[in-house]
């Protein structure tokens, strides 16, 4: 081969080789670091948790991301890239935050700032703590919507801020607390319709519209996140024109506002400057009377006894019932009795007699002092307060009260089961036929249980 040719065949070699280079030198080295298209919070930006859900897209070049509180822009060899693109970010305490993002490339090329978006730690509600505890469905002083209100109680020892939280009905209508609204432990909240039904209301926290209640229908809080604090549901039967529907403030539990027997239309004026009934932003009407006299036997020889009903929704204690027996038309007590300690449970009942009569194996308590005649009022004492009575107090009807065969002598007595509560005033008059059916003398096949005669 000629020295000619020799040059030839290395000139050719060294053009391929530098096309080849020059081919390979060109792509991605030319690109820039990633670009963050889009950044948002889709579920809203106050959370309850701290855990904020996030949305971050870039053009596809990205190999890691990263999400900040601050604004300060992290190297490629900055702690903290995640190797998945975030879907959450969690905030470390309650307050608010702004955040930032960035991506970064295989080359550690960090792209712009994304943000800041602004997002807010609330100590939010739990499941149960606040409960709604009474309602304006038909109000007259404002008619119709525009008068409507209701109100909810923290149930808690701390403050609560219910920003986030919404408010919805059967009917699909809600509304959501947009701003900070933060409430004391153990407070009300009253929400009103409008700015003229807030205006005859004492009490009112936050206005709200787009959101009308019905005669059947519901009222639901929940949280930022969506989990349901309280929920309740009421029909048309429960609702009067002019009086609120209130829950029983006995009943201030999220379990037990579930029951339409919780619940009762108010019996107070709400102002000199609205005649409408309700208790808005203070507490509700009790109730007292739910525990009463079911069974009462009076008996041959020491044959004397009561049987005493719970018909609350929650125990209660024996011990802050007393029974007063008023002989002979007395107007004073003759003889008392505390209940033993311990708990009565919902629908159970309490038999007390005396030690001597023929059926001690049924009772629950003995007392030489439940020794009534049938011309002897017997009182029922709950927590202070007459709440029930057999007979008449201050009157003597010679041997007994009514006639047969439901008389308050040598019979048993079985409360009718149409009877829910209570008759604590011992001064109207007593027949025993307008609550009670009578039976022959010592019947005992009903006691120690709420039966219907």
């Amino acid at each position: 081969m000629s020295k000619m040719s020799k040059i030839t065949i290395i000139a050719i070699f060294f053009t391929v080789l530098s096309l080849v280079v020059s081919c390979h030198n060109t792509g991605p080295e030319t690109s820039g670091p990633p670009v963050i298209s889009s950044f948002t919070l889709p579920n809203g930006n106050t959370t309850e948790t701290g855990t904020v859900e996030v949305s971050l897209e870039d053009d596809g070049t990205a190999t890691g991301w990263m999400i900040k509180t601050e604004s300060t822009v992290p190297t490629a060899e900055s702690s903290g890239w995640l190797t998945g693109r975030p879907v959450d970010f969690t905030l470390p305490v309650v307050g608010t935050y702004e955040l930032y993002a960035w991506a970064k490339n295989s080359s550690g090329q960090v792209s712009e700032t994304a943000g800041p978006l602004a997002v807010e730690y609330v100590d939010g509600p739990t499941p149960g703590e606040f409960i709604i505890t009474e309602f304006m469905v038909s109000p007259q002083a404002v008619s119709g919507p525009e008068g409507q209100w209701f109100e909810i109680f923290n149930s808690t020892d701390r403050a609560i801020n219910l920003k986030g939280s919404r408010f919805g009905n059967a009917g699909a209508e809600s509304f959501t607390i947009s701003d900070s609204l933060t409430v004391p432990p153990s407070s009300y909240l009253v929400f009103a319709r409008s700015d003229a039904g807030s205006a005859l209301l004492p009490n009112v926290d936050y206005v709200y519209d787009n959101f009308t209640l019905s005669a059947d229908d519901e009222i639901l809080l929940t949280s930022p996140s969506g989990v349901e604090i309280d929920k309740i549901t009421y029909e048309a039967a429960s609702v009067e024109a002019g009086k609120s529907t209130q829950l029983f403030s006995l009943y201030y539990d999220s379990a037990i506002n579930d029951n339409p027997d919780a619940w009762s239309v108010s019996t107070r004026v709400i102002s000199a400057a609205n005649s409408d009934l309700g208790t808005p932003g203070s507490e509700n009407d009790t109730v007292n009377d739910r525990v009463f006299f079911s069974e009462y036997i009076e008996g041959s020889s020491q044959n004397k006894a009561v049987e005493i009903y719970n018909g609350f929704l929650i125990p209660v204690e024996l011990s802050d019932m007393e029974i007063e027996i008023y002989s002979n038309g007395s107007t004073s007590v003759s003889n008392s009795v505390q209940l033993d300690a311990g708990t009565l449970a919902p629908g159970e009942v309490w038999v007390i007699g005396d030690p001597d009569c023929s059926f001690a194996g049924l009772l629950d308590q003995t007392s030489n002092k439940i020794n009534f005649n049938g011309n002897d009022a017997v009182a029922l004492v709950y927590d202070g307060t007459r709440v029930d009575v057999i007979g008449q107090i201050g009157f003597d009807p010679g041997t007994q009260w009514g006639v047969e065969p439901c008389t308050t002598l040598d019979h048993t007595l079985r409360r009718n089961c149409s009877v829910i509560k209570g008759d604590g005033d011992g001064s109207d008059v007593f027949d025993p036929a307008d609550e009670w059916t009578g039976f022959p003398v010592d019947t005992l096949d009903g006691l120690g249980e709420r039966g219907c005669p």
